[in-house]
This record gives structure tokens, C-alpha cells and sequence, in this order.
């Protein structure tokens, strides 16, 4: 995955955080999506994967996953990536 394919990501993350009222600009790996991790909910999730589709041209969601943590999300575009 490109350092511009990884930032795009770390962007819409804090688009979509952003709109909820929480500041953040950096994100691991391991960080979760979910509940006591970045707090996403479904209406989040759901704005999540637009806006993933809006700039990658898939999304996980749309694909049959639900991504738990950041690093899925990122390798689902490097899998896609490899294919």
C-alpha cells in the first residue's frame, strides 16, 4: 500500500470521527473501530464505507467483511492491491 493510499485512509478516519465531535489525526494498526476503541457506530460505519467506496472504488463492507480494527481496513486495499 502506497503512503498516499495509507493517508487517504487515516483521512476519511478523521472525517468521519470528526463528525461525531472527536478529535483525532493519528491511528495504529490495532486500533479498534468499534465501542471502546474509536466508538464507531452503524450510521458510522455506514458514512465509513461511502467514503471509502468514494475513493478507493470498493469498500470492505460492500464486500462482504466487516473490518474490527484499522489494520483490516488497510489490508483489505493491500489484498486488493496484490490482486
Amino acid at each position: 500500500m502506497t503512503e498516499a493510499a495509507l493517508a487517504q485512509i487515516f483521512s476519511i478516519l478523521t472525517e468521519v470521527l470528526k463528525a461525531k465531535g472527536v478529535e483525532r489525526s493519528s491511528f495504529a494498526p490495532e486500533d479498534r473501530l468499534y465501542e471502546d476503541g474509536l466508538g464507531l457506530d452503524s450510521l458510522d460505519a455506514a458514512t465509513l464505507a461511502a467514503m471509502l467506496d468514494n475513493a478507493f472504488g470498493s469498500d470492505p463492507y460492500n464486500a462482504g467483511e466487516f473490518p474490527q480494527t484499522v489494520g483490516e481496513i488497510i489490508s483489505f486495499y493491500t489484498a486488493a492491491k496484490a490482486n
